[in-house]
């Protein structure tokens, strides 16, 4: 019976034998490649960083019209189309902390003595964009909002209605998403989206089309009414919301058909 010499490798030794070396090398080899494999499915399986920016502490000065309904917005005068038609960006107006806009801008209304709906104001605050959608915080109040004369800018446009529609979506509340929290979406994001609707920031239907695409979708009720209350149990659910959708500008805002209720998707 041949007798086999079994390979034995002693720490001191300059070398080690021959199968013991092409052993680690394979472990070794297979060791990094599975450490690769793991990196990029972990790296697969985390969102994207957010590009969401709110310029908290720097205030920006903007000038334009107030819409005060269905929403707070203002209407900034951008040039004119190819066609001579006017542009405008409208900037959702909300207010500081976890606060609509509404209260300063009624507070402001009280100081000038008039009514500041389809005037032209010059507002101070804080910005918050994303997505190609913006926002401006009222972070003065009533004092970050001043009357000044109209430039001559050609009137608004008006609202488009484009159909009806039922949609699915995440219902998130815009400042938070949009910069004030990172991230600003599902259930870490629920306590403080949840007191921000309750204090009067708008909600918003975020969807994600077959495309990968994401669309936002500003939600107020059948006649223009604020559903705040009304979503409250559904925030960072996804849910589908059945109405009249309408274009305003940059934004599409969605009626939801009274007496119709929210549910819940998969």
């Amino acid at each position: 019976m041949k007798n086999e010499q079994q390979e034995f490798y002693i720490g001191w030794q300059d070398q080690a034998p021959l199968g013991v070396k092409r052993y680690l090398k394979v472990f070794i080899i297979s060791i990094a490649a599975l450490s690769l494999i793991a990196g990029l499915l972990i790296v697969r399986a985390q969102r994207g960083f957010s590009t969401s920016t709110f310029e908290l502490g720097r205030i920006t000065t903007v000038e334009g019209i107030l819409l005060d309904k269905p929403l707070p917005f203002l209407q900034v005068y951008r040039g004119q189309n190819p066609k001579g038609d006017p542009i405008y960006q409208h900037i959702v107006l909300v207010g500081a902390g976890k606060h609509g806009a509404h209260e300063a801008i009624r507070a402001a209304e009280k100081k000038a003595g008039k009514k500041l709906d389809g005037q032209m104001l010059r507002l101070s605050g804080s910005l918050i964009y994303h997505d190609g959608q913006t926002l401006l915080e009222t972070t003065k109040g009533p004092d970050g909002i001043e009357l000044v004369s109209n430039p001559g800018w050609p009137n608004p446009p008006a609202e488009i209605t484009l159909e009806k529609a039922s949609v699915n979506g995440e219902i998130i509340d815009p400042k938070c998403f949009f910069g004030a929290m990172k991230p600003g979406y599902g259930k870490t994001h629920r306590a403080c989206a949840i007191r921000c609707i309750s204090g009067g920031i708008p909600p918003v239907l975020k969807t994600r089309a077959e495309n990968g695409d994401t669309r936002y979708y500003l939600l107020v009720g059948q006649h223009g009414e604020p559903i705040n209350d009304e979503v409250l149990p559904f925030v960072a659910d996804q849910v589908s919301i059945s109405g009249e959708l309408r274009q305003l500008g940059d934004w599409t805002i969605l009626y939801k058909t009274q007496g119709t209720p929210i549910t819940r998707v998969p």
